[in-house]
């Protein structure tokens, strides 16, 4: 037994130096690029990663205690045979005899034991370790064993865990193979917080104090995870004002510091991280956090505190608890502006007849609701604020997005604050057959918000709770089909929350059918059955920290920072990395040029802007200066690098101010955008093929698909959907399409069945009759008519949409497409067309020279003019935006993975048809700050912003650097936080007085 802990103590040493390994081999470093070469099918580092974390956090939470069997002992031994044989061969001193079993391990330990604080870089590792071998059954050879010695010491982990009884306390989580580490506290659960809610509904409910009326205790308690570090707890509520028809709410926030500090086992930061987790409990002897010097006066009544303020302006009330005394503070500005807000249920918003879709809310936000409402039980369920039964009539939300939809990333709890008789011990459990009601009652919460849908939609007629009796045992076999309709498209880590909560042997192995919630090894598993794999659901698919929930300001619950350049690398860590790098690296020097430039008979008769190489997989338009493939390799990555940064700057400086709150309530804001909700945009193109995980994020931004191709050529089945890209041009489009402008909808016009048909002279006519909106007669090389409906008209007609972004050209005018374009510009709608891609061999294509559309050219992400965009023109417009080494989806049949780069001022128009989607909603939310009365006065100028030529004004103020004679737009430059909304709203408005 004893050799055996000294064998798990040797792994639990060196995997977290593997582990470093293989995260930077995972990486976007030059370095790491070139070692994957030839291995992405395998994605061997990938899987590596994830098999040394799993180790680690197995071995993290270890209790030595437990028995290793013979045959796991085995697997430990294999895995550390296998770890051993990847150090670089060296020559030892000692002779062989002299030598211990694993004498580089266990060298590598020392160093690890030696060095204490000064980490060994991965670059000495690297010297050192030799992760990957030439062959490739011993690559799997490596792998396999790994995964095998981590699912066996996690099973046997887990199987002690259910055998041993339960821990007391104070003494939980002690006895790891690690020593207490003092310092960072885990960012788990609070145990504590459960305690601080009774006590604040204890405190608000003694100092109500309502005279002379009825009582108005009815409380709206925003639900929150609770993650934090320090003994304190905060807390946000809306009050109810009155006891009169007219309710109004005034939001507050109570701070509460406990009298002393409470005496638990401090948690290391290791463990904090492991999988089988448990509650943040303060450290010993963690000092009272000190309450700063503020004026403090205090509350003599809570209702007549609401009374006082309720009369005044919209604030946020300040109160404080401390010492079991209720005090408030200096007020503060209103976060959430509720005070004349009713508040929307999830009953409402999930009811079918309901004037807002429950199908509007994003997925994401879906998914951080979800992780919500599952904290909150664990903190308030059977206790004062959430007796023993809840549903969705309790949970109701008050902001409202700028399209109308409740943000239900910020819900509030319905409740009172008044006080309780002592709550009984248990209630009658003979009949039932769930033993835990409430959480077989968040289960199907979980399942209604995944669905979209309430279950009494999905209860049979004959169901007993169809009735005015209601029993939620008999809502279990519902709930069990609405599971299974959600095994194909939902995460497994949900699936497996919402087992865990239907099935009622969950907990009764173990806590029995009478287990107590104020039990912590109770709620402990709880949090590890269900809480948890919620939250790492949303960390997988949208790399959303559980942590940074909480301070989500209102309806800007938006992806974090990291995600941006790794937001589709989801569900499965061992998703393909990065395209192959031999297709990069040309051996002699020549220059890449577009095929248009090589054929003479194809001209620009009908051209996708973009290369119609398809040998390279990073870009469509790589100029190679040099035969040196690392510097051509290291050249690239730069600029992909620089791309991505671009982006980062829009989402950082830009998104966040549109996704405030929009009141479309005003008449004025009514005439200038006469179609409420979000902006609307057709991008016209080789349709879109999502990989699935792209396809699931963005399922409420594409809203509509349509293709314009012939339904009789060999293709049928492929062409008749609009759904469909062959080519990958239109898909990489629309993705990037939808990154710009996360708020957007975005409509999908299929006219191109891949670029290929422009070498076709007779397809021309064909294509421009897709576009526009004519009949179009048979012909005999497709054998079939094609669609008379056609993607100006329709988009313009049926779409309603405001933007339209077509990423191709032509060299000559064509009649139909021109009216069709004139129909578009009378009907306000805003149209962007790529410049082409010829350089200055050629002019700027058609429609993109046309005074109704914008034309855009293409940078790199300096403002830098592309080789492959056009000369400018003299004394006009040249507009021009990112186009370079630019990333986004590609369909994954095409076989180059599910995203690639491209360049291209096709690639370019996209991001500028976003940035005009963002500078329309921009406005929107910005013109009540005018004032109505200016507003009102104003509608007809404001209103030529819905135009290209009002657009071009905004974008000539972007383009305040004029780069090599060509306009670069730089949205965070004027739409900037720094300048006042009134400010740029008037700046827009002298400008379209020009027009």
């Amino acid at each position: 037994m004893a050799l055996t802990q000294e064998l798990l103590l040797l792994l639990a040493a060196v995997v977290p130096e593997f582990l470093k390994l293989a995260t930077f081999f995972t990486g976007d470093s030059e370095a790491a690029f070139l070692a994957r070469q030839g291995l992405e099918k395998e994605a061997f580092y990938a899987k590596l990663h994830v098999e040394f974390k799993s180790l680690e956090e197995t071995l993290l939470a270890w209790d030595p205690d437990i028995d290793i069997p013979e045959p796991i002992e085995r697997t430990l031994v294999h895995a550390l045979d296998v770890l051993e044989s990847r150090f670089v061969k060296i020559q030892y001193q000692q002779h062989r005899s002299q030598r211990t079993k694993y004498q580089r391990l266990q060298d590598l330990r020392r160093r690890v034991e030696q060095d204490g604080d000064n980490v060994i870089h991965v670059e000495e590792l690297r010297e050192l370790i030799n992760l990957a071998d030439r062959r490739k059954k011993h690559r799997t050879h490596m792998v396999n064993r790994l995964t095998m010695c981590s699912a066996d010491l996690g099973a046997l982990f887990r199987k002690a865990r259910i055998r041993r009884p339960k821990l007391p306390e104070h003494a939980i989580r002690a006895g790891s193979v690690f020593e207490p580490v003092q310092g960072e506290l885990p960012t788990l659960p609070s145990s504590q917080i459960r305690d601080h809610a009774t006590l604040l509904h204890e405190i608000l409910a003694q100092n109500w104090k309502c005279n002379g009326h009825i009582p108005h205790t009815e409380t709206k308690l925003r639900l929150a995870t609770h993650r934090t570090n320090t003994n304190e707890a905060r807390f946000e509520l809306a009050f109810c004002c009155a006891a009169n028809a007219s309710l109004t709410w005034q939001e507050s926030e109570v701070r509460l510091v406990p009298k002393t500090s409470h005496k638990a086992v401090a948690i290391t930061s290791m463990q904090a991280r492991s999988k089988e987790v448990t509650f943040s409990l303060p450290p010993k002897g963690s000092p009272r956090p000190a309450v700063k010097g503020e004026d403090r006066w205090p509350v003599e009544g809570i209702c007549k505190l609401m009374t006082n303020v309720s009369t005044r302006t919209s604030c946020r009330l300040k109160l404080l608890v401390e010492e079991d005394e209720l005090w408030y503070l200096n007020p503060a500005s209103a976060t959430e502006d509720i005070q004349r807000k009713q508040p929307v249920s999830l009953k409402d918003f999930l009811n079918l007849d309901s004037p807002i879709p429950f199908d509007r809310a994003k997925k994401r936000d879906r998914f951080i609701l979800q992780v919500i409402l599952a904290n909150a039980f664990l903190h308030f369920y059977n206790g004062p604020w959430l007796l023993r039964s809840w549903n969705k009539t309790d949970i109701c939300f008050y902001q409202a997005k700028a399209h109308g939809t409740p943000d239900i990333t910020r819900p509030y709890l319905s409740t009172k604050c008044q006080p309780l008789e002592k709550l009984c011990d248990g209630e009658d459990r003979s009949l039932q057959v769930h033993p835990y009601p409430g959480i077989l009652a968040l289960g199907i919460l979980l399942l209604e918000i995944e669905l979209g849908r309430p279950i009494e939609n999905e209860r049979s007629s004959d169901n007993p709770n169809n009735a005015d009796v209601f029993h939620i045992d008999a809502d279990r076999p519902v709930a069990m089909e609405m599971l299974e309709e959600c095994t194909d498209d939902s995460s497994i880590d949900f699936v497996n929350a919402v087992k865990a909560c239907l099935d009622d042997q969950t907990f009764t192995d173990e806590f029995g059918r009478n287990a107590s919630f104020d039990d912590l090894n109770f709620r402990q598993r709880i949090f590890e059955l269900i809480v948890k794999p919620l939250e790492e659901s949303l960390q997988k698919v949208f790399g959303q920290l559980v942590e940074k929930l909480d301070v989500l300001t209102p309806a800007a619950s938006r992806l974090p920072e990291a995600t941006i350049s790794r937001e589709r690398r989801i569900f499965q860590s061992h998703t393909k990395i990065t395209p192959r790098a031999q297709s990069l690296l040309p051996m002699k020097k020549h220059f890449v040029k577009p095929a248009e430039l090589t054929d003479p008979s194809i001209g620009m008769e009908g051209c996708l802007c973009d290369d119609l190489d398809r040998g390279g997989v990073i870009g469509d338009h790589w100029h190679v200066t040099t035969s040196n493939p690392v510097e051509l390799l290291a050249n690239i990555m730069c600029s992909s690098s620089r791309a991505e940064q671009w982006l980062m700057q829009l989402h950082e400086r830009v998104h966040p101010l549109i996704e405030k709150t929009c009141d479309e309530s005003h008449s004025s804001i009514h005439q200038i955008f006469p179609r409420p909700g979000r902006v609307r945009i057709a991008i016209l193109d080789t349709g879109i093929d999502l990989p699935d995980h792209a396809s699931w994020i963005h399922e409420d931004q594409i809203r509509d698909q349509k293709s314009w191709l012939s339904h009789g050529d060999e293709f049928d089945q492929n062409l008749a959907r609009g759904d469909q890209d062959l080519d990958g041009h239109g898909t990489h489009g629309a993705a990037l399409l939808a990154k710009v402008a996360p708020d957007a909808e975005i409509y999908v016009a299929r006219v191109f069945k891949d670029r290929n048909e422009s070498k076709v002279s007779i397809m021309a006519e064909v294509i421009h009759q897709r576009i526009a909106d004519v009949n179009i007669p048979v012909l005999e090389c497709w054998r079939a008519s094609l669609n008379t409906l056609q993607a100006i008209k329709y988009a313009v007609e049926e779409w309603g949409v405001d933007i339209i972004s077509m990423s191709f050209g032509f060299e000559r005018s064509v009649d139909i497409i021109d009216k069709a374009i004139r129909f578009a510009d009378d009907r306000k709608v805003i149209m962007l067309a790529a410049a082409s891609n010829q350089g200055g061999n050629s002019t700027i294509a058609w429609p993109a020279r046309l005074p109704q559309v914008i034309c855009i050219h293409a940078t790199d992400s300096f403002g830098n003019r592309c080789d492959f965009t056009p000369t400018e023109s003299p004394g006009g417009d040249n507009f021009a935006t990112l186009g370079q080494a630019v990333k986004s989806c590609w369909p994954p049949h095409l076989g180059q993975g599910d995203e690639t780069r491209k360049s291209g001022t096709s690639t370019a128009t996209p991001i500028a048809a976003g940035i005009a989607a963002l500078v329309l909603q921009y406005v929107k939310i910005a013109l009540p700050s005018l004032g109505h009365e200016h507003v009102n006065r104003e509608v007809g100028t404001f209103s030529k912003l819905r135009s290209s030529a009002g657009m071009s004004t905004v974008f000539r103020r972007m383009a305040n650097r004029k780069r090599g004679g060509y306009d670069y737009l730089v949205p965070w430059d004027f739409l900037n936080p720094k300048y006042q909304e009134s400010t740029v709203c008037d700046i827009i408005l002298d400008d379209l007085r020009d027009i």
